[in-house]
Protein backbone atom coordinates (compact mmCIF):
# COMPACT_ATOMS: atom_id res chain seq x y z
CA UNK A 1 0.00 0.00 0.00
CA UNK A 2 1.06 3.25 -0.81
CA UNK A 3 1.97 5.74 -3.58
CA UNK A 4 4.68 4.55 -6.31
CA UNK A 5 7.30 7.09 -6.09
CA UNK A 6 9.93 7.44 -8.88
CA UNK A 7 12.75 6.10 -6.52
CA UNK A 8 11.10 3.00 -5.36
CA UNK A 9 9.98 2.42 -9.00
CA UNK A 10 13.41 2.82 -9.93
CA UNK A 11 14.60 0.50 -7.37
CA UNK A 12 12.07 -1.82 -8.40
CA UNK A 13 13.17 -1.92 -12.34
CA UNK A 14 16.69 -2.47 -11.17
CA UNK A 15 16.11 -5.31 -8.91
CA UNK A 16 14.31 -6.81 -12.07
CA UNK A 17 17.09 -6.15 -14.57
CA UNK A 18 19.49 -7.77 -11.58
CA UNK A 19 17.22 -11.26 -11.81
CA UNK A 20 17.47 -11.42 -15.68
CA UNK A 21 21.39 -10.47 -15.54
CA UNK A 22 21.65 -13.41 -13.16
CA UNK A 23 19.59 -15.96 -15.35
CA UNK A 24 21.94 -15.14 -18.43
CA UNK A 25 19.46 -11.93 -19.72
CA UNK A 26 22.46 -9.78 -20.28
CA UNK A 27 21.85 -8.24 -23.71
CA UNK A 28 19.85 -4.02 -23.03
CA UNK A 29 17.95 -4.92 -26.06
CA UNK A 30 16.35 -8.28 -24.43
CA UNK A 31 16.24 -7.26 -21.00
CA UNK A 32 14.22 -3.84 -22.53
CA UNK A 33 12.26 -6.31 -24.40
CA UNK A 34 11.59 -8.40 -21.33
CA UNK A 35 10.40 -5.75 -19.08
CA UNK A 36 8.10 -4.11 -21.51
CA UNK A 37 5.29 -4.33 -19.67
CA UNK A 38 6.56 -3.23 -16.47
CA UNK A 39 7.62 0.31 -18.23
CA UNK A 40 4.39 0.22 -19.68
CA UNK A 41 2.06 -0.17 -16.55
CA UNK A 42 4.55 2.18 -14.94
CA UNK A 43 4.32 4.51 -17.57
CA UNK A 44 0.52 4.54 -17.36
CA UNK A 45 0.50 4.58 -13.54
CA UNK A 46 2.21 7.77 -13.99
CA UNK A 47 -0.68 9.29 -16.37
CA UNK A 48 -3.34 8.03 -13.79
CA UNK A 49 -1.46 9.98 -10.80
CA UNK A 50 -1.30 13.15 -12.69
CA UNK A 51 -5.31 13.06 -14.65
CA UNK A 52 -6.19 12.27 -11.13
CA UNK A 53 -4.76 15.55 -9.45
CA UNK A 54 -6.61 17.08 -12.38
CA UNK A 55 -9.45 16.46 -10.76
CA UNK A 56 -10.91 14.19 -13.39
CA UNK A 57 -12.97 10.74 -12.25
CA UNK A 58 -12.31 7.30 -12.31
CA UNK A 59 -14.23 6.94 -15.44
CA UNK A 60 -12.60 9.66 -17.61
CA UNK A 61 -9.00 8.63 -16.46
CA UNK A 62 -9.62 5.21 -17.14
CA UNK A 63 -11.05 6.03 -20.88
CA UNK A 64 -8.25 7.88 -21.52
CA UNK A 65 -5.46 5.65 -20.36
CA UNK A 66 -7.11 2.69 -21.59
CA UNK A 67 -7.39 0.97 -18.31
CA UNK A 68 -10.85 -0.36 -16.41
CA UNK A 69 -11.99 2.89 -13.67
CA UNK A 70 -11.48 0.07 -10.91
CA UNK A 71 -7.95 -0.57 -11.61
CA UNK A 72 -7.47 3.67 -11.40
CA UNK A 73 -9.90 3.34 -8.11
CA UNK A 74 -7.06 0.94 -6.38
CA UNK A 75 -4.14 3.04 -7.81
CA UNK A 76 -5.48 6.32 -6.41
CA UNK A 77 -8.07 6.21 -3.59
CA UNK A 78 -6.69 2.78 -2.16
CA UNK A 79 -3.24 3.59 -3.13
CA UNK A 80 -2.60 0.18 -4.34
CA UNK A 81 0.49 -0.72 -6.28
CA UNK A 82 0.58 -1.61 -9.83
CA UNK A 83 0.84 -5.52 -10.45
CA UNK A 84 3.95 -5.75 -11.92
CA UNK A 85 5.63 -3.62 -8.67
CA UNK A 86 4.11 -5.67 -6.17
CA UNK A 87 6.94 -7.45 -4.02
CA UNK A 88 4.98 -11.00 -5.09
CA UNK A 89 4.45 -10.04 -8.77
CA UNK A 90 8.02 -8.76 -10.29
CA UNK A 91 7.02 -10.37 -13.36
CA UNK A 92 3.78 -10.96 -15.17
CA UNK A 93 2.26 -13.98 -15.05
CA UNK A 94 0.65 -14.38 -18.37
CA UNK A 95 -0.19 -17.81 -19.65
CA UNK A 96 2.13 -20.69 -21.02
CA UNK A 97 3.77 -19.28 -23.62
CA UNK A 98 3.98 -22.98 -25.53
CA UNK A 99 4.33 -21.58 -28.93
CA UNK A 100 6.45 -23.39 -31.66
CA UNK A 101 8.80 -20.32 -31.03
CA UNK A 102 9.18 -21.61 -27.65
CA UNK A 103 8.80 -25.43 -27.82
CA UNK A 104 12.67 -25.85 -27.53
CA UNK A 105 12.34 -23.91 -23.98
CA UNK A 106 8.66 -26.06 -23.43
CA UNK A 107 11.13 -29.06 -23.98
CA UNK A 108 13.86 -28.98 -21.56
CA UNK A 109 11.10 -27.77 -18.70
CA UNK A 110 8.82 -30.63 -18.88
CA UNK A 111 12.37 -32.90 -18.76
CA UNK A 112 13.41 -30.95 -15.38
CA UNK A 113 10.21 -31.33 -14.33
CA UNK A 114 9.75 -34.91 -15.21
CA UNK A 115 12.63 -35.86 -13.92
CA UNK A 116 11.71 -34.00 -10.08
CA UNK A 117 8.26 -35.05 -10.16
CA UNK A 118 8.33 -37.38 -7.17
CA UNK A 119 4.72 -37.87 -6.36
CA UNK A 120 1.37 -37.96 -8.66
CA UNK A 121 0.24 -35.44 -5.93
CA UNK A 122 3.27 -33.14 -6.39
CA UNK A 123 1.10 -29.72 -7.70
CA UNK A 124 4.72 -27.53 -8.04
CA UNK A 125 7.11 -26.82 -10.52
CA UNK A 126 9.49 -27.67 -8.09
CA UNK A 127 13.32 -28.89 -8.45
CA UNK A 128 16.25 -28.92 -6.44
CA UNK A 129 19.86 -28.66 -7.69
CA UNK A 130 23.48 -29.21 -5.93
CA UNK A 131 25.04 -26.20 -7.11
CA UNK A 132 24.26 -22.58 -9.09
CA UNK A 133 25.54 -24.06 -12.62
CA UNK A 134 22.52 -26.34 -13.30
CA UNK A 135 20.09 -23.42 -12.22
CA UNK A 136 21.49 -21.48 -14.55
CA UNK A 137 20.46 -24.06 -17.32
CA UNK A 138 17.01 -24.09 -16.64
CA UNK A 139 16.38 -20.31 -15.99
CA UNK A 140 16.22 -18.70 -18.85
CA UNK A 141 13.70 -20.92 -20.60
CA UNK A 142 11.86 -20.47 -17.69
CA UNK A 143 11.29 -17.12 -17.85
CA UNK A 144 10.38 -17.56 -21.77
CA UNK A 145 7.62 -19.77 -20.75
CA UNK A 146 6.15 -18.04 -17.46
CA UNK A 147 7.22 -14.36 -17.91
CA UNK A 148 8.39 -14.26 -14.24
CA UNK A 149 11.37 -16.20 -12.19
CA UNK A 150 10.92 -18.13 -9.65
CA UNK A 151 11.34 -17.94 -6.07
CA UNK A 152 14.97 -18.87 -4.89
CA UNK A 153 17.01 -20.03 -1.96
CA UNK A 154 19.57 -22.00 -0.73
CA UNK A 155 20.34 -24.16 1.97
CA UNK A 156 23.04 -26.44 3.33
CA UNK A 157 21.42 -28.98 0.54
CA UNK A 158 21.67 -27.24 -2.99
CA UNK A 159 19.85 -24.59 -4.44
CA UNK A 160 16.08 -25.00 -4.93
CA UNK A 161 12.67 -23.18 -6.37
CA UNK A 162 9.48 -24.07 -6.89
CA UNK A 163 6.59 -21.98 -9.04
CA UNK A 164 2.84 -23.08 -8.81
CA UNK A 165 1.24 -22.65 -12.34
CA UNK A 166 -1.85 -24.71 -12.96
CA UNK A 167 -1.82 -24.62 -17.16
CA UNK A 168 1.64 -25.70 -16.86
CA UNK A 169 0.56 -28.42 -14.82
CA UNK A 170 -2.27 -29.59 -17.36
CA UNK A 171 0.10 -29.02 -20.25
CA UNK A 172 2.64 -31.73 -18.48
CA UNK A 173 -0.20 -34.14 -17.77
CA UNK A 174 -1.54 -34.09 -21.12
CA UNK A 175 1.91 -34.32 -23.08
CA UNK A 176 3.55 -37.24 -20.41
CA UNK A 177 0.10 -38.95 -19.64
CA UNK A 178 0.72 -38.05 -16.14
CA UNK A 179 4.09 -38.16 -16.27
CA UNK A 180 3.96 -41.83 -17.67
CA UNK A 181 5.52 -41.33 -20.87
CA UNK A 182 8.23 -39.43 -23.02
CA UNK A 183 6.53 -36.45 -24.44
CA UNK A 184 6.37 -37.74 -27.94
CA UNK A 185 4.41 -35.28 -30.12
CA UNK A 186 7.00 -32.65 -29.12
CA UNK A 187 10.42 -34.84 -30.09
CA UNK A 188 10.28 -34.56 -33.29
CA UNK A 189 13.54 -34.43 -34.43
CA UNK A 190 16.71 -36.54 -33.22
CA UNK A 191 18.30 -32.96 -31.66
CA UNK A 192 15.13 -32.65 -29.74
CA UNK A 193 15.60 -35.65 -28.55
CA UNK A 194 18.85 -35.40 -27.56
CA UNK A 195 17.87 -32.31 -25.80
CA UNK A 196 14.84 -33.97 -23.45
CA UNK A 197 17.47 -36.19 -22.17
CA UNK A 198 20.47 -33.55 -21.35
CA UNK A 199 18.08 -32.00 -19.29
CA UNK A 200 16.30 -34.76 -17.41
CA UNK A 201 19.51 -36.00 -16.75
CA UNK A 202 20.83 -32.48 -15.06
CA UNK A 203 18.41 -33.99 -12.18
CA UNK A 204 17.71 -38.05 -12.74
CA UNK A 205 20.73 -40.16 -13.57
CA UNK A 206 23.92 -41.35 -11.45
CA UNK A 207 27.21 -42.81 -11.94
CA UNK A 208 28.11 -46.55 -10.36
CA UNK A 209 31.27 -48.47 -10.41
CA UNK A 210 30.93 -52.40 -9.93
CA UNK A 211 34.25 -51.91 -8.07
CA UNK A 212 34.75 -48.66 -6.63
CA UNK A 213 38.25 -49.07 -5.47
CA UNK A 214 39.31 -49.26 -8.82
CA UNK A 215 36.62 -47.55 -10.88
CA UNK A 216 36.34 -50.89 -12.72
CA UNK A 217 32.92 -51.39 -14.47
CA UNK A 218 31.39 -47.67 -14.76
CA UNK A 219 27.76 -47.37 -15.56
CA UNK A 220 24.98 -44.64 -15.73
CA UNK A 221 21.74 -45.52 -13.45
CA UNK A 222 18.30 -44.02 -13.67
CA UNK A 223 16.37 -45.02 -10.81
CA UNK A 224 12.43 -45.15 -11.16
CA UNK A 225 11.42 -46.92 -7.89
CA UNK A 226 8.81 -43.55 -7.64
CA UNK A 227 7.43 -43.92 -11.10
CA UNK A 228 7.77 -47.35 -12.95
CA UNK A 229 4.93 -46.39 -15.25
CA UNK A 230 8.20 -44.19 -16.90
CA UNK A 231 10.59 -46.60 -17.51
CA UNK A 232 10.30 -48.21 -20.42
CA UNK A 233 9.36 -45.23 -22.07
CA UNK A 234 12.85 -43.62 -21.07
CA UNK A 235 14.45 -46.77 -22.17
CA UNK A 236 12.47 -46.61 -26.06
CA UNK A 237 14.17 -42.82 -25.83
CA UNK A 238 17.64 -43.41 -24.71
CA UNK A 239 16.83 -46.27 -28.16
CA UNK A 240 15.99 -43.30 -29.88
CA UNK A 241 19.27 -41.27 -29.20
CA UNK A 242 21.56 -44.49 -30.26
CA UNK A 243 22.12 -45.80 -26.88
CA UNK A 244 22.16 -49.36 -25.67
CA UNK A 245 20.33 -49.27 -22.36
CA UNK A 246 19.63 -52.36 -19.99
CA UNK A 247 15.92 -52.02 -18.32
CA UNK A 248 15.82 -53.46 -15.17
CA UNK A 249 12.70 -53.87 -12.80
CA UNK A 250 12.82 -50.58 -11.47
CA UNK A 251 15.83 -49.27 -13.28
CA UNK A 252 17.43 -48.42 -16.51
CA UNK A 253 21.49 -48.66 -16.71
CA UNK A 254 23.99 -47.65 -19.29
CA UNK A 255 26.81 -49.95 -19.77
CA UNK A 256 28.59 -49.63 -23.36
CA UNK A 257 31.81 -47.39 -23.19
CA UNK A 258 30.64 -45.53 -26.34
CA UNK A 259 27.41 -44.89 -24.86
CA UNK A 260 28.88 -42.84 -21.81
CA UNK A 261 31.57 -40.98 -23.88
CA UNK A 262 28.47 -40.07 -25.92
CA UNK A 263 26.18 -39.13 -22.67
CA UNK A 264 29.58 -37.26 -21.57
CA UNK A 265 29.41 -34.47 -24.61
CA UNK A 266 25.72 -34.30 -24.07
CA UNK A 267 25.98 -33.72 -20.43
CA UNK A 268 24.91 -30.26 -19.21
CA UNK A 269 25.62 -31.30 -14.70
CA UNK A 270 29.43 -29.80 -14.29
CA UNK A 271 29.53 -32.30 -11.21
CA UNK A 272 28.61 -35.16 -13.57
CA UNK A 273 30.57 -34.10 -16.51
CA UNK A 274 33.55 -34.67 -14.01
CA UNK A 275 32.59 -37.83 -12.97
CA UNK A 276 32.16 -39.29 -16.28
CA UNK A 277 35.33 -37.82 -17.05
CA UNK A 278 37.47 -39.86 -14.62
CA UNK A 279 35.79 -42.99 -16.34
CA UNK A 280 38.22 -42.00 -19.39
CA UNK A 281 41.12 -41.05 -17.93
CA UNK A 282 43.20 -43.67 -20.02
CA UNK A 283 43.55 -42.66 -23.59
CA UNK A 284 43.11 -46.01 -24.40
CA UNK A 285 39.61 -48.51 -24.20
CA UNK A 286 40.10 -50.62 -21.44
CA UNK A 287 40.75 -54.79 -23.51
CA UNK A 288 37.45 -55.93 -21.45
CA UNK A 289 35.17 -53.01 -22.84
CA UNK A 290 37.22 -53.52 -25.77
CA UNK A 291 36.10 -57.17 -26.31
CA UNK A 292 32.62 -56.54 -25.13
CA UNK A 293 32.51 -53.57 -27.42
CA UNK A 294 33.43 -55.93 -30.90
CA UNK A 295 31.18 -58.29 -29.74
CA UNK A 296 28.28 -56.86 -31.38
CA UNK A 297 30.11 -56.05 -34.50
CA UNK A 298 30.18 -58.13 -37.93
CA UNK A 299 33.86 -58.25 -37.10
CA UNK A 300 32.95 -60.70 -34.23
CA UNK A 301 31.42 -63.55 -36.52
CA UNK A 302 32.55 -66.60 -38.79
CA UNK A 303 34.20 -64.79 -41.92
CA UNK A 304 31.55 -67.36 -44.01
CA UNK A 305 28.53 -65.08 -42.59
CA UNK A 306 29.87 -61.80 -43.10
CA UNK A 307 28.43 -61.72 -46.28
CA UNK A 308 25.05 -62.77 -44.73
CA UNK A 309 25.44 -59.78 -42.77
CA UNK A 310 26.18 -57.02 -45.11
CA UNK A 311 23.11 -58.47 -46.73
CA UNK A 312 20.87 -57.91 -43.95
CA UNK A 313 21.75 -54.68 -43.68
CA UNK A 314 21.60 -53.34 -47.01
CA UNK A 315 18.31 -55.16 -48.04
CA UNK A 316 16.43 -56.85 -45.24
CA UNK A 317 16.65 -54.36 -42.62
CA UNK A 318 14.28 -51.31 -44.02
CA UNK A 319 12.15 -54.56 -45.62
CA UNK A 320 11.26 -55.81 -41.51
CA UNK A 321 11.43 -52.38 -39.93
CA UNK A 322 8.50 -51.34 -41.85
CA UNK A 323 5.02 -52.81 -41.27
CA UNK A 324 3.97 -51.65 -44.62
CA UNK A 325 6.83 -52.96 -46.55
CA UNK A 326 6.84 -56.11 -44.78
CA UNK A 327 5.94 -59.94 -46.43
CA UNK A 328 2.46 -60.75 -47.13
CA UNK A 329 2.57 -63.94 -45.91
CA UNK A 330 2.04 -64.32 -42.35
CA UNK A 331 4.21 -67.88 -41.64
CA UNK A 332 7.19 -68.93 -42.40
CA UNK A 333 7.92 -71.67 -45.41
CA UNK A 334 10.74 -72.44 -43.89
CA UNK A 335 10.12 -75.33 -41.54
CA UNK A 336 10.45 -75.06 -37.87
CA UNK A 337 11.18 -71.03 -38.53
CA UNK A 338 8.89 -68.09 -37.39
CA UNK A 339 8.59 -64.69 -39.01
CA UNK A 340 10.18 -61.89 -36.74
CA UNK A 341 7.68 -59.98 -36.84
CA UNK A 342 5.31 -62.58 -34.96
CA UNK A 343 7.78 -62.39 -32.42
CA UNK A 344 8.80 -58.53 -32.32
CA UNK A 345 4.89 -57.45 -31.77
CA UNK A 346 4.61 -60.07 -28.70
CA UNK A 347 6.71 -57.14 -26.96
CA UNK A 348 4.89 -54.28 -28.97
CA UNK A 349 2.92 -52.04 -26.13
CA UNK A 350 -0.48 -51.19 -26.76
CA UNK A 351 -0.20 -47.51 -26.18
CA UNK A 352 2.07 -47.57 -29.35
CA UNK A 353 0.13 -49.47 -31.72
CA UNK A 354 -1.47 -46.27 -33.19
CA UNK A 355 1.92 -44.65 -34.15
CA UNK A 356 4.03 -46.50 -36.50
CA UNK A 357 6.85 -44.47 -36.52
CA UNK A 358 7.43 -45.86 -32.95
CA UNK A 359 6.46 -49.15 -34.02
CA UNK A 360 9.22 -48.91 -36.79
CA UNK A 361 11.80 -47.39 -34.16
CA UNK A 362 10.91 -50.58 -32.17
CA UNK A 363 10.99 -53.04 -34.65
CA UNK A 364 14.97 -51.80 -35.00
CA UNK A 365 15.54 -51.76 -31.37
CA UNK A 366 14.87 -55.61 -31.02
CA UNK A 367 17.03 -56.38 -34.05
CA UNK A 368 19.40 -54.33 -32.24
CA UNK A 369 19.44 -56.21 -28.80
CA UNK A 370 19.27 -59.82 -30.59
CA UNK A 371 22.54 -58.59 -32.93
CA UNK A 372 24.13 -57.72 -30.24
CA UNK A 373 24.16 -61.27 -28.90
CA UNK A 374 27.06 -63.57 -30.06
CA UNK A 375 24.91 -66.38 -31.10
CA UNK A 376 23.13 -64.16 -33.51
CA UNK A 377 23.46 -65.94 -36.72
CA UNK A 378 22.61 -69.45 -35.39
CA UNK A 379 19.04 -68.64 -34.49
CA UNK A 380 18.28 -66.64 -37.56
CA UNK A 381 18.56 -66.65 -41.08
CA UNK A 382 17.36 -64.55 -44.12
CA UNK A 383 15.41 -65.81 -47.05
CA UNK A 384 13.26 -63.93 -49.99
CA UNK A 385 14.45 -60.68 -47.91
CA UNK A 386 12.45 -61.44 -44.94
CA UNK A 387 13.79 -62.08 -41.24
CA UNK A 388 13.12 -65.17 -39.89
CA UNK A 389 13.64 -66.76 -35.70
CA UNK A 390 14.47 -70.35 -35.54
CA UNK A 391 11.72 -72.07 -33.44
CA UNK A 392 14.18 -74.23 -31.64
CA UNK A 393 15.87 -71.07 -30.20
CA UNK A 394 12.95 -68.71 -29.23
CA UNK A 395 13.28 -69.79 -25.42
CA UNK A 396 17.05 -67.75 -26.03
CA UNK A 397 15.31 -65.34 -27.98
CA UNK A 398 11.93 -64.27 -25.70
CA UNK A 399 15.10 -64.34 -22.93
CA UNK A 400 17.18 -61.64 -24.92
CA UNK A 401 14.46 -59.27 -25.26
CA UNK A 402 12.36 -59.97 -22.08
CA UNK A 403 15.07 -58.75 -20.15
CA UNK A 404 14.67 -55.30 -21.87
CA UNK A 405 11.40 -55.19 -23.24
CA UNK A 406 7.78 -56.10 -21.36
CA UNK A 407 5.81 -58.81 -22.89
CA UNK A 408 2.58 -57.75 -23.97
CA UNK A 409 0.32 -60.74 -25.48
CA UNK A 410 1.01 -63.97 -26.26
CA UNK A 411 2.26 -65.54 -29.84
CA UNK A 412 -1.30 -66.40 -31.20
CA UNK A 413 -1.93 -62.72 -30.49
CA UNK A 414 0.95 -61.44 -31.85
CA UNK A 415 0.29 -63.33 -35.45
CA UNK A 416 -3.35 -61.78 -35.72
CA UNK A 417 -1.45 -58.22 -34.82
CA UNK A 418 1.09 -58.74 -37.18
CA UNK A 419 -2.26 -59.19 -40.14
CA UNK A 420 -3.55 -56.11 -38.55
CA UNK A 421 -0.30 -53.74 -38.90
CA UNK A 422 0.32 -54.92 -42.77
CA UNK A 423 -2.98 -54.19 -43.75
Amino acid sequence: MGVLTKAVAEGIIERKKQLLRDIGITEPKRIGYALRETYKEYSQYREVQRLRGEGLSYQKIGEAVGLDKFKVFNWTKKERLPTLFANERFFSKDLLKIGRSRRDDVIKLLAVYSSSKISPKQVKFKAKFPNRENLEAVLEPFFHVFSTVPYIWEDEHGIEFDFCSKPFLEYFNEQTCNNTAVPWKLLQTDEQKEMYFQYFFLRKGFLRYKNPDNREGASLAFSFHNNENLLYDFALLLFNIGLTPNVGKLRVDLFDYDDLKQVREWCLCPDKKKKLDGVFDDSEIPEKITGKTLSASDVFYEPDKAQIAQEYDLVAWTKYVSPEGAANNQGSDKEGYVLSDHVFNMYIPNRFLDDAKIIKTMYLQFYRTLRSNPRFFQFTTLEDNSFYIDSGHMDLVESVLGSIYRKERRFNDAVKLTERLQQ
